[in-house]
């Protein structure tokens, strides 16, 4: 097919290729419009709550600390963990995809969002953080966040507890930082995906009205 083909045939379909371009530009720009959030979120949602461990010496040896993060992390202690809060808390609000999880997937999933800072002589620093686009809802999260945390360290506790009788988790303190609430320009943003559209399908329908001819010709 040569050039001055190609070019005929943009100007002979040049009406419908605009209309294609205007009916996506529609679509996606709609779209855009109706599910883009009022606001969005910068920065982490991030919870930390420093804790003591009393009366924590080694079984064999007293100078050697208690790996507190190795036995929280265990299979075991998350599964007495999650039977505690999965019926007591609306996880689906935290994540969307919590009622499709598999009991190792949800987890990961704590593995995932909870991490520790060792300070030594027994001091820990437990960190829950989630990510801007993974907030779902703000308010649950920090109405129940300082809760979920209180049954993650009595469940340590207790299970620490069993291993070494008489220590004792103490909480120090607790520190939560919130994300920044930015108003989206919804209008704005539904031109820019507009465009996007307009542009996605003028290309497509360019692509179908010169590769249709083109592959009939090349079958002849």
């Amino acid at each position: 097919m040569s050039i001055n083909e190609v070019k005929q045939i943009i100007l002979e379909k040049f009406k419908y290729v605009c209309i294609v371009g205007l009916v996506c530009a529609i679509i996606s720009g709609g779209y855009k419009y109706c599910f883009t959030p009022s606001v969005r979120y910068e920065g982490n949602f991030t919870y930390t709550r420093l804790i003591q461990i009393n009366n924590n010496t080694s079984i064999n040896n007293p100078y050697i600390e208690f790996n507190y993060p190795g036995i929280i992390n265990t299979n075991g202690n998350y599964v007495e963990f999650l039977t505690k809060v999965e019926n007591a808390y609306d996880f689906s609000k935290i994540n969307s995809s919590w009622h499709r999880f598999s009991q190792q997937a949800k987890m990961n999933w704590f593995r995932r969002l909870i991490k520790y800072n060792n300070f030594r002589n027994d001091t820990y620093e437990i960190i829950f953080s989630l990510p801007p686009n993974s907030i779902l809802d703000l308010p649950y999260l920090k109405e129940n966040i300082s809760g979920l945390i209180d049954v993650f360290v009595s469940q340590g506790n207790q299970i620490i507890g069993k291993i070494k009788p008489g220590t004792d988790i103490e909480t120090v303190n607790e520190t939560l930082l919130l994300p920044e609430e930015v108003a989206n320009n919804k209008k704005e943003v539904a031109l820019k995906y507009s465009v996007y559209g307009f542009i996605a399908g003028v290309f497509l329908s360019m692509a179908m009205f010169i590769g249709i001819p083109f592959f009939k010709k090349i079958q002849e």
